[in-house]
């Protein structure tokens, strides 16, 4: 009596021509889809809306209310240079340093990190501006550029408002109508301590000159 052999499970036998096909398919299927797909069939994320904080807003207004640099005097008018519709820009009433300027930004904001793309690139636009106008109104031959905000953080609360002082430093003495004046400091640190203030005829001068210049750049 012979033994009949015994069948090999199903799964122990290779797969045939048609399984492979049908597997390869399978596989393949996805990969065709994706490369097929357009840019209108993505789904976008939701974008997550910014937590509502009325104690930080109410914090921000009040900041705003006591900042002087968001309020605008008859005097501050008077020092007014230049508006770029981002950046003002003032005759300092301290001119310790002969023609020393103030550049504020128009919207109340802390700091440089905060400031948006376009504000960047207008006041680059601003330090060119005003180079080029002391260069060509006094003579100068640098200029010192800071932004400190010091001050604005020894009052409680704080109210910092970005703002950039601009000190033009001179080689040689000035004389401007009359007005002599000898930057001592020139080549060395600024003296943050000192002070002095121009007669009102020769700020006027100055303004109007600076002023006549801007226009007719």
């Amino acid at each position: 009596m012979h033994n009949k052999p015994i069948a090999e499970p199903p799964f122990s036998q290779p797969p045939t021509h048609g399984c492979g096909v049908i597997s390869f398919l399978i596989v393949s299927l996805p990969i065709v889809l994706l490369n097929n797909a357009t840019p209108s069939s993505t789904i976008a994320p939701t974008p997550r809306r910014k937590a509502y904080c009325p104690q930080k807003q109410n914090r921000e207004q009040s900041n705003m209310e006591s900042c002087e640099f968001c309020k605008t005097t008859e005097k501050d008018r008077q020092l007014l240079l230049f508006d770029t519709g981002l950046w003002r820009v003032f005759l300092a009433e301290n001119q310790s340093y002969f023609g020393r300027c103030i550049v504020i930004l128009n919207r109340h904001c802390d700091s440089l990190s905060e400031l948006a793309l376009s504000e960047w690139d207008n006041l680059r636009i601003v330090v060119i501006k005003v180079e080029k106008l002391f260069k060509q109104t006094l003579e100068a031959t640098m200029f010192n550029w800071t932004c400190l905000m010091n001050a604005a953080y020894q009052s409680d609360p704080p109210t910092p408002h970005l703002h950039l002082h601009c000190r033009p430093r001179f080689a040689n003495p000035v004389d401007f109508k009359g007005f002599i004046y000898e930057d001592i400091d020139f080549a060395h640190h600024y003296d943050s301590q000192r002070t002095a203030r121009l007669p009102e005829a020769t700020v006027n001068d100055l303004i109007a000159m600076l002023k006549e210049n801007i226009h007719a750049d």
